[in-house]
């Protein structure tokens, strides 16, 4: 579990933003969910709401390689699998290159990073050309441009993925940012919009990839390299403790608010009060009285 504080520095952007995936925010906040006749609402595309400082408690990606080839061997769920392997009508070449790409790979995890690291060998140009009308932007970017920015190399490995039977997603959002030591936070700016692939392991969950070329790929613990064990599961305990503790901090803001608005609402009424008895009363009343 980890728990981020978000500051935006202009308004407008209703979406929530998380690493990993988003358990709980500090504010009110819709659930937007996917679903379709076959598959059940349970499916988490986004969450929004208003608020430009907020905080975020959600799971981040802690299985290493080891744990990842050793989960990747496991079936996916059904509604994961029914979902999340559906292919468009591409051409069966990408199918073809995708299984040429990953004919050494032992598991499908071997197979994920095959992709990746043949698709981080395209290009990246923000000025590529769009692809003909009709045109299958996967087959396009493979074969003819063979360049391209994240929504291509994303949208070709989640492709390339489903068609060797790995459930595989789109995400977009952000990527990190700069690290700026003297306030202690990610500056993310615009120009760090970003896409990628997630690719589902059973008993993992979403774990993402950076087949694009100008980003440094993500690091995952190797064998025997020193990293706390992986369990699968949901970590209930560290999760109810972190939940606890935002639920206490915000009663504790909700208290404060209160607090705040009696004294303020009272310092209204008395300065009101002073300034009815201080102002000098009409002379026709003066004299009744």
């Amino acid at each position: 579990p980890v728990r981020q504080t978000f500051v935006m520095q202009r308004g407008g952007d209703r979406a929530f933003y998380a690493a990993g995936e988003p358990l709980a925010i500090n504010r009110p906040y819709d659930v937007l969910l996917r679903a379709d006749s076959e598959t059940p609402a349970d499916d988490l595309v986004a969450l929004t709401g208003n608020g430009r400082r907020y905080e975020v408690l959600s799971l981040a990606p802690a299985a290493g390689e080891e744990a990842l080839r050793a989960a990747s061997a496991e079936p996916a769920p059904p509604d994961i699998a029914r979902r999340y392997q559906a292919l468009p009508q591409a051409p069966a070449r990408v199918g073809e290159l995708a299984r040429q790409v990953t004919a050494g790979a032992a598991t499908p995890y071997d197979q994920a990073l095959a992709l990746e690291q043949f698709l981080r060998r395209f290009p990246y140009d923000l000025a590529v050309s769009p692809p003909p009308a009709k045109r299958d932007v996967v087959d396009y970017f493979l074969f003819d441009a063979q360049r391209g920015y994240c929504d291509y190399y994303a949208s070709a490995m989640v492709v390339m993925a489903r068609s060797l039977g790995i459930p595989a997603r789109l995400a977009v959002g952000y990527a990190t940012g700069d690290y700026d030591p003297d306030e202690r936070a990610f500056l993310v700016h615009e120009s760090n919009a970003h896409s990628w692939p997630e690719l589902y392991f059973a008993g993992v969950g979403w774990t993402p990839f950076e087949p694009t070329g100008s980003r440094a790929p993500i690091a995952r613990g190797g064998v025997g390299e020193e990293r706390p064990p992986y369990s699968p599961g949901f970590p209930s305990a560290d999760v109810q403790s972190g939940l606890a503790a935002m639920r206490e901090e915000q009663a504790v803001q909700q208290r404060s608010r209160w607090l705040v608005a009696a004294l303020l609402a009272f310092l209204l009424a008395f300065g009101f009060w002073l300034v009815r008895r201080r102002r000098p009363e009409p002379e026709l009343v003066a004299l009744y009285e």
